[in-house]
């Protein structure tokens, strides 16, 4: 028997003239899938603007039983292409909600959620076992996020983290709000993982003056988790950084068509990962560090000279 079909983990339909999205998952997803139905009630019920469940079932596709949810789809644009200060302080609310509902939520049903403190050692050993080798200075960066996330100071407020915070999951809406899209991968992570991901991955690209609203927006009335954020920034991006690299190296890479485009990404991020070198770097401000970082990568991508 041949391996089974590739599903598609989401596809758009439309219906009626109403656009819809449709998830799969296979039944060994369906705790994924438990988790994000489970989580999408608590989200609205935080005020938290996040695709409606429309309808569940178990079904059929390509000879595979899967359990499938239907969702409104969410009009607007990616934050890959822009986004407002008045969208920066709608992420910044969120993002907070996000944080703020997590007791609640994750009590009832500790099993759905876990502590995502393995999942990083196992990719790098997994590469390691696939042949792969880490150059010199991707070994030295990687033994550094180790060495810093088994500091405690690096974890203290645990929440529930989105676990793909990007562009292409934020939508700007025409009011200008943030709607999150595909949330399966939420899990429970130090509140630092989404603040570095929203920084570096959707904020980095539109100017400094975003970061300092989304920060202070973020932290309004916390001053002390200000400060502590403060002190931990530059290790926190460059542990994001690292965490992001070695999960592009790891992905599958035989038969892969979009092995060359990972590798890209993995590479991107290592050299993003080493910016936020050195104790000093803490003392900077989270804009500071972007645009070093964001002049470090530019300089990265630039054509060597030829002679």
């Amino acid at each position: 028997m041949g391996p089974s079909p590739e599903l598609p983990r989401v596809s758009t339909l439309s219906v009626n003239g109403m656009d819809y999205y449709l998830r799969l998952y296979r039944l060994d997803r369906l705790i994924a899938a438990a988790r994000a139905l489970w989580v999408s009630q608590f989200a609205l019920q935080a005020g938290i603007d996040i695709p409606r469940t429309v309808q569940t079932c178990f079904t059929n596709i390509r000879g595979q039983r899967v359990f499938a949810i239907l969702e409104e789809s969410v009009d607007g644009t990616t934050c890959w292409e822009k986004i407002s200060p008045l969208s920066v302080a709608s992420l910044a609310d969120s993002a907070r909600r996000w944080h703020g509902m997590s007791p609640t939520c994750v009590k009832p049903y500790k099993g759905l959620f876990v502590h995502d403190h393995g999942t990083f050692q196992r990719r790098v050993k997994r590469v390691e076992q696939s042949g792969q080798p880490w150059s010199e200075s991707e070994r030295r960066l990687i033994d550094l996020a180790q060495q810093m996330l088994d500091r405690p100071e690096m974890h203290g407020f645990t929440a529930l983290s989105h676990g793909d915070v990007n562009p292409h999951n934020l939508i700007m809406r025409k009011t200008e709000s943030v709607a999150w899209i595909d949330f399966e991968r939420i899990t429970l992570r130090p509140i630092w993982h989404d603040l570095s991901a929203i920084i570096s991955n959707v904020l980095r690209r539109h100017g400094n003056a975003l970061v300092d609203l989304f920060e202070n927006r973020y932290f309004s009335g916390l001053p002390e988790l200000h400060e502590h954020w403060r002190a931990i920034h530059a290790h926190w991006f460059l542990i994001y950084h690292v965490i992001q690299g070695v999960k592009w190296r790891s992905k599958p890479r035989e038969g892969d068509k979009g092995g060359s485009m990972r590798e890209e990404w993995a590479r991107n991020a290592f050299v993003l990962a080493a910016s936020f070198q050195g104790s000093e770097q803490n003392q900077r401000s989270s804009t500071d560090l972007m645009a070093h970082a964001e002049n470090a990568l530019r300089n990265n991508l630039k054509p060597a000279h030829k002679a």
